[in-house]
């Protein structure tokens, strides 16, 4: 299928894997997308800045540029620049088009049905997107795919409207009339507010007032409109003021107060200035509100990714509600789309449509892209780079989900190794595997699992996507008869435990799951000074996880919470230091709090091993950014051995001290991949056997359950 691609400033159509339809998600062949001629064209204008001048624009990125050289070196650091350098960006967010295919637990849409799409990197500029069922509503029969086109914009304004409260007989103003504003008004003159409309553009009051604007005033520079407002409030000012505009300018927020009536509310939906003019928003009271997108739901992945919905009796206008409601006032002619409408392009024609909607004079409204029948043709499962051969000493490797440690780890070191050919890559949107699959010079990239599974010439998968879909594609991959190398979690509880050992005993692969550290040369290191040990070991680790928003999908129990997700690392390094079995764990977590977002987010869980040994794992997002994360202190028959950050290690009473020191820091992820290398050739191998990434996993989830209890 073709979409639309943003890359260094330049508008780029091309062929990709249509998107699959996972549970939950529908599969629709656009008829219509919209262009957001304010979103869209400030994100063009951003991309085409160098990223020199990025950087310059952000300290922020200088200072983790430090920290990557001083943590990582400079290759790994180079690496992460270039990436980024070649960034590619899917455009749009505002769709409408055709069911093709509904995934698992959709019950109230087939296909054939007429459906609006929103969200941005969903509801894209593309002939086939998959969209959160939440994330899109049914047409009413009245309405054309064209103007269905509108629905997502829609909805950003009618929840402007909705934090307004603007009632029947009251004043408002809207402070901008592009599409945005322009629909707004539309909407409060339904609701039976007088409407007054404001703008630089005389054309588009204009256009205004054609559309029920009870008072249209053109903003000149040096001719107020206070007093024309005061005037026609009598002397009551508005009850509400949503701003509509796009500019970096203070004047909105400043003109919005100033026409405000005391008590009354200011609404910035639009992206302004928000340099409050504090004095007279203290003398009136007036409140402020700045309207999240569409409405709630926006943001929240539990909503819009797994369909969880608000209570009605609680949440009155959430997204999907929001979005039907446009509809409705779409269906019924309280809003009338088609005066907004300045051209209509056919894809093939994207790039001349961005130049109309961006230069063209008067500044188009809408602009919108048409999309020919994709039904009708055949659409690749893979978008071919190169070809993918067998070869005796290589390992052809298929790699899973291409997310930020994909990107930043796993594919640096895959290409960099000669026993290994990126074969192919698949990411579930098509964005991601083009990327990754360009970028490393892949066989093939595909947004579909099982392209990989069917193929003869891929004889390995590494699975790196997000942790809940760890289980599930170890095991198909293990059914194919691929080798598996998977990134930790192994599974997120007992019952996937089970599944993958059935799963392995009935196809014996070469398998081993990512907990790396075990690969360091410090952990060598480690393991050779305490080999002799005839006493057992007290390990002390720290880790200073660092703080994530408790709207985080880290915090997702679905995918496992931060102990299954991460702990399980510590947990397999503590338990490849005694080389003994976990006899015993507790747990414990402080209080939740505003500081401390998840029960999962501060632990201290102590291990008791059938040699004697003793391992404390403390795990803790209230430490300061600068501490190195990692700490390790391992005590043995008065001797100890320090290891900080996996960069340095210190170990006092075995004979002369020793101090190592490494150039950068090495978690053993290059090394990772020689082990398992051996084991695919049948080798003697220090890999993570299935034994040790069970009973690692194991201890975790009894972790998990000591907290609970």
């Amino acid at each position: 299928m073709k979409q639309l691609f943003l890359k260094h400033g330049q508008v780029l159509i091309e062929e990709v894997p249509a998107p699959i339809c996972p549970p939950g998600w529908i599969l629709v062949a656009n008829k219509y997308s919209l262009i957001s001629s304010g979103t869209e064209s400030s994100a063009i204008k951003q991309d085409s800045v160098s990223l020199l001048n990025k950087i310059k624009g952000q300290p922020e990125l200088i200072k983790q540029g430090i920290q990557s050289l001083k943590d990582e070196g400079i290759f790994k650091t180079w690496e992460k620049i270039k990436y980024d350098k070649e960034k590619i960006n899917t455009m749009g967010y505002s769709s409408c088009g055709i069911v093709i295919q509904t995934g698992e637990g959709i019950e109230n849409y087939q296909a054939g049905d007429k459906l609006a799409c929103g969200g941005f990197g969903w509801a894209s500029h593309a002939e086939i997107v998959s969209v959160p069922e939440k994330l899109t509503v049914k047409l009413p029969a009245n309405v054309d795919c064209k103007y269905g086109a509108f629905t997502t914009i829609g909805s950003i304004a009618l929840h402007g409207v909705h934090q307004a409260k603007a009632a029947l007989g009251e004043y408002a103003a809207v402070i901008g009339l592009g599409l945005l504003g322009l629909i707004t008004i539309q909407i409060l003159k339904a609701a039976g507010v007088q409407v007054i409309g404001l703008d630089i553009d005389e054309g588009r009051v204009a256009l205004g007032r054609k559309l029920g604007l009870s008072l249209g005033l053109v903003i000149r520079q040096g001719e107020p409109v206070e007093k024309q407002i005061a005037v026609f409030t009598e002397q009551i000012g508005v009850d509400a003021a949503i701003i509509c505009a796009s500019t970096y300018s203070n004047r909105p927020i400043e003109l919005a107060a100033n026409i405000t009536r005391r008590k009354g509310k200011v609404v910035a939906v639009g992206g302004v200035g928000l340099q409050i003019p504090r004095d007279i928003f203290y003398y009136k009271e007036l409140s402020l509100h700045i309207p999240s997108s569409y409405g709630p739901g926006r943001y929240d992945s539990a909503y819009e990714e797994r369909g969880i919905d608000y209570p009605i009796a609680y949440v009155r206008w959430s997204i999907k509600r929001n979005m039907a409601e446009f509809l409705r006032l779409v269906s019924e002619q309280h809003v009338n789309l088609e005066p907004l409408i300045n051209r209509v392009f056919n894809l093939d024609k994207a790039p001349a449509a961005y130049d109309f909607t961006m230069n063209a004079a008067p500044r188009p409204i809408a602009v919108l892209l048409g999309y020919p029948d994709s039904l009708a043709k055949e659409q690749p499962a893979a978008i071919k780079l190169q070809p993918v051969r067998k070869s005796k000493n290589t390992i052809n490797l298929a790699l899973i989900g291409c997310g930020n440690m994909a990107a930043a780890i796993h594919l640096p070191s895959i290409t960099s190794n000669p026993h290994y050919k990126l074969a192919a890559v698949v990411a579930r949107t098509a964005v991601s595997a083009k990327k990754a699959g360009e970028r490393y010079h892949a066989g093939y990239f595909a947004t579909d699992y099982n392209q990989v599974l069917k193929d003869k010439n891929i004889d390995m998968v590494f699975v790196s996507t997000r942790n809940a879909q760890h289980a599930e594609q170890i095991i198909q991959a293990v059914k194919a008869g691929k080798a598996v190398l998977a990134e930790k979690p192994m599974a997120v509880n007992e019952d996937e435990c089970a599944l993958i050992t059935e799963a392995l005993h009935e196809h014996p692969v070469p398998f081993s799951i990512c907990f790396n550290r075990r690969y360091s040369p410090l952990t060598d290191k480690a393991k050779e000074l305490i080999k002799r040990r005839s006493a057992p070991l007290v390990i002390n680790y720290r880790i200073n996880a660092g703080f994530f928003p408790k709207y985080h999908w880290i915090h997702d129990l679905k995918e496992g919470g931060r102990i299954i997700g991460e702990v399980c690392h510590f947990v397999d390094y503590c338990n490849y230091l005694t080389g003994a079995k976990p006899k015993r764990i507790k747990a414990q977590s402080i209080p939740v709090n505003q500081k401390t977002v998840a029960a999962q987010d501060n632990i201290s869980a102590s291990i008791s091993y059938e040699d004697g040994s003793l391992a404390t794992i403390i795990y803790t997002s209230l430490g300061h950014p600068q501490l190195p994360k990692e700490y390790i202190e391992i005590f043995v028959a008065n001797s100890v051995i320090i290891i900080e950050d996996f960069k340095n290690l210190q170990a006092y009473g075995f004979g002369d001290k020793t101090e190592i020191a490494l150039k950068n820091q090495d978690k053993g992820f290059s090394r990772q991949l020689e082990e398992f290398y051996k084991l695919y050739q049948g080798e003697p191998s220090i890999c993570v056997s299935f034994d040790e990434a069970l009973t690692t996993t194991k201890a975790t989830q009894k972790i998990v359950e000591s907290i609970r209890s």
